[in-house]
């Protein structure tokens, strides 16, 4: 894997997690809210 397809990778997941705790804000569930957000700047992958 090129260093562009892991950032690419990394992208895709972020976003993922990211749309995820809107849907969960949306629904007032702000602890997972935060939650999704926090990991989903931390990825290692």
């Amino acid at each position: 894997m090129t260093n562009l397809e892991k950032i690419a990778y990394w992208k895709d997941i972020s976003n993922y997690d990211l749309d995820t705790a809107n849907v969960m804000l949306k629904g007032k569930r702000f602890l997972y809210v935060g939650y999704k957000i926090c990991t989903s700047n931390n990825q290692t992958h």
